[in-house]
């Protein structure tokens, strides 16, 4: 199985707002501190994600019923 830290990954443009909102939500419900996002900022920063502009509907919809 790929590691995204290794071999990197492809995220829809969602990602960035979600993976940020994660991270502030966890932040106020004081499960982790405002260091701890500015580390995970950076830290994935590093990672070789890459972010796909592109939308295959039917692809999209096979996910999320499992069948892909």
């Amino acid at each position: 199985m790929p590691h995204v830290s290794g071999e990197g990954g492809v995220v829809p443009h969602i990602w960035w707002y979600e993976f940020r909102n994660a991270l502030l939500m966890n932040e106020r419900r004081g499960r982790i501190s405002s260091q701890q996002v500015a580390k995970t900022l950076a830290a994935s920063s590093a990672l070789k994600i890459e972010i796909d502009e592109s939308h295959d509907e039917l692809q999209i919809l096979g996910f999320c019923r499992g069948l892909i």
